[in-house]
């Protein structure tokens, strides 16, 4: 639709390395919208971690820049996305959106921690009663707030994870590789909670390297090639020999 109004998320000539100055992103152009969900399709090791850590504050541009809700936001200072209302998770939980020897309740608080503390002491009860209120809202199942996250099943960790990210009302919401390692139900209820998202208002950039889950759930797929994106299309116009071209690298 023409009326989407300004783009929440704009990438705009995105350069960046990684390891030993091996280009993961190479002029990468993207704008997402709110209240869609935008596919990122391809086969993996394109970048699509690359535009993920981006997105997580982890990976600096050497050129180009990233702009939430009109403002640039700088790539090059740690908590700088998140500030300005992006929301992540990550590709690899354990990697880097949960710590597993810590409680439910750390982990739901994992970055906001100083909204708990009075007077530079940490305030265990408040605590305790907003894990409680996420716990219930996203039926994470666990003993309760004290719980050591390890002793969580996958898909009830990455609840923690994505309620974690979905109270702090993000503009953006960047949901990497989502549903991988979880069961049929938890990958239901993920999708469910996504498009829940999307339908309030938030700009959802899902990367997944499961085409279904591109076709399910995206209102919008880009494809992505050696760090760029390289077409786009509607998911009932999706053509999946073209798709295929695309991702390997051949435009049809």
């Amino acid at each position: 639709p023409e009326d989407r109004g300004s783009p929440v998320l704009q990438i705009r000539g995105a350069v960046a390395t990684v390891g030993r100055g091996v280009p993961a992103l190479d002029g990468l152009d993207l704008e997402l919208f709110r209240g869609e969900v935008l596919g990122i399709a391809g086969v993996e090791g394109n970048g699509q971690r690359a535009l993920g850590d981006l997105l997580s504050s982890l990976v600096p541009l050497k050129r180009g820049t990233v702009l939430i809700d009109g403002s640039e936001v700088s790539t090059r200072r740690p908590g700088a996305m998140a500030a300005a209302g992006d929301g992540v998770i990550p590709e690899d939980r354990h990697d880097s959106g949960v710590v597993l020897d810590m409680t439910v309740a750390e982990n739901l608080a994992m970055g906001e921690v100083s909204s708990f503390a009075r007077g530079g002491v940490l305030d265990v009860g408040t605590l305790q009663v907003d894990a409680e209120r996420l716990i219930d809202e996203f039926e994470i199942q666990c003993t309760g707030p004290d719980a050591p996250l390890w002793s969580l099943s996958g898909g009830n960790q990455q609840r923690v994870v994505l309620a974690r990210e979905l109270d702090r009302h993000p503009k953006v919401l960047v949901a990497a590789q989502p549903t991988r390692g979880l069961d049929v139900g938890a990958i239901e209820y993920m999708t469910v909670r996504l498009r829940a998202a999307a339908a309030a208002g938030v700009a959802v950039l899902l990367i997944s390297s499961e085409l279904e889950e591109i076709l399910d759930l995206s209102d919008r797929i880009a494809v992505m090639y050696r760090g760029r994106i390289v077409g786009e299309m509607l998911p009932r116009d999706a053509d999946l020999e073209q798709l295929g071209l695309l991702m390997g690298g051949t435009a049809a």
